[in-house]
């Protein structure tokens, strides 16, 4: 199979399994659904009862014909850049991605791995459980449970990873990239579309201006925080249980270091943007999620003021503060889709009210931020 696009041709299947070492013939492929800008091309092979996932990594990314596909590729050749186009591959490469396994939060096995300064060939064990998508909120808990005892020696002894392709000031980097119509913030058009008037909460003009306008003094707090190997795209989609209640840790790309409390930080919010849980049951969610990283990292030693670990997650609202505005922008759009712009229609009333919610919440976080840095004197 070859697939072509207009930046390049991707290898065949059996070319790139043989890269890697891998007997090549009897694969049936199967394309996943993905964003190809920050990866060209993903299957699922599967031979008989075997199953594999296979990526190809590509120095030179179709950088997509719209601004806002385009804004995945954009110097992606920078090591510490966000989007960095071999980062996933080399995690595997230098076994960082096995750094939280004793934690019963792993990455899916490493089959095998080959990087040219071109492209880069990974090859991963198909992972069986039941994905973030489909978990209550108890499992939330035990997930954020095991990444604080992963990342707890991180704060307490361990040296954090070196290794120069690392993201570096994640937060800000990714935030700052999005490009948004900032001046729909203060549109009294854009706040009076129908949807927008009917659906989103009255608050939320407000709170989103003020996000914005605390922006840099976030990225600040959250950059003067003890930090810790972060996996920084934490998120329900990302995120499996196994049968034996271990976790599996996907799609490796933005790891990087970051704030303590940073991962938990994006995963709280984005389970509801994405309406894997109603934007009613962030408190909850946000409260199971919260004791549960907490005590994972008093069990992994760390027990330092958990209203420092409140602070890092409080902070990271600022990474959805791009979000508003392109919720204004897309408020007219004849179509919704769900997450990722599969071609999956989504209620769009339903979108407006839910998300907007989620939105104030995320917010009101921020200003929470503000109030404890205060209070703590950071």
């Amino acid at each position: 199979m070859t697939i072509c696009n207009d930046a390049n041709v991707v290898p065949d299947v059996e070319v790139l399994l043989r890269r890697i070492g891998l007997e090549a013939s009897g694969w049936r492929p199967t394309e996943v659904a993905h964003n190809r800008w920050l990866t060209p091309a993903i299957w699922i092979l599967q031979r008989g009862d075997e199953r594999v996932v296979l990526k190809w990594l590509s120095a030179n990314r179709d950088p997509g014909t719209t601004t806002w596909e385009h804004h995945w590729t954009a110097n992606s050749n920078g090591p510490q850049r966000w989007n960095y186009w071999v980062r996933e591959a080399l995690a595997y490469d230098h076994r960082l991605a096995d750094s939280f396994a004793p934690s019963g939060l792993s990455a899916p096995a490493c089959i095998g791995v080959d990087v040219t300064a071109d492209d880069a060939v990974l090859a991963l064990a198909f992972v069986d459980g039941v994905g973030g998508e489909h978990w209550a909120i108890d499992d939330y808990a035990a997930a954020a449970r095991a990444l604080g005892r992963a990342q707890a020696p991180y704060l307490h002894g361990r040296p954090l990873p070196a290794h120069p392709w690392l993201t570096a000031r994640f937060l800000r980097d990714y935030t700052t990239d999005k490009p948004v119509d900032w001046s729909l913030l203060d549109d009294d058009r854009a706040w009076d579309q129908p949807l927008v008037r009917d659906c989103f909460p009255a608050a939320l003009r407000a709170a989103a201006i003020e996000l914005h306008r605390q922006r840099d003094r976030l990225f600040e707090i959250a950059e003067g925080l003890p930090t810790t190997l972060c996996h920084l795209d934490f998120w329900s989609k990302n995120l499996i249980r196994r049968p034996d209640g271990t976790f599996v840790l996907l799609d490796w790309a933005f790891v990087g270091i970051g704030a303590v409390g940073e991962d938990i930080g994006n995963l709280v919010p984005d389970a509801a943007f994405d309406h894997f849980v109603p934007s009613a049951d962030l408190p909850a969610l946000d409260k199971a999620v919260f004791d549960g990283y907490v005590d994972g990292l008093a069990a992994g030693g760390w027990t330092a003021d958990p209203r420092i670990v409140r602070l890092g997650v409080l902070a990271s609202a600022v990474k959805y503060d791009w979000l508003t505005p392109l919720m204004l922008a897309n408020a007219s759009a004849a179509r919704h889709l769900r997450y990722g712009g599969m071609d999956e229609e989504i209620d769009a009333t339903f979108r407006f009210r839910d998300r907007g919610a989620a939105l104030l919440f995320n917010a009101q976080r921020a200003a929470l931020a503000l109030d404890l840095a205060e209070e703590l004197g950071r």
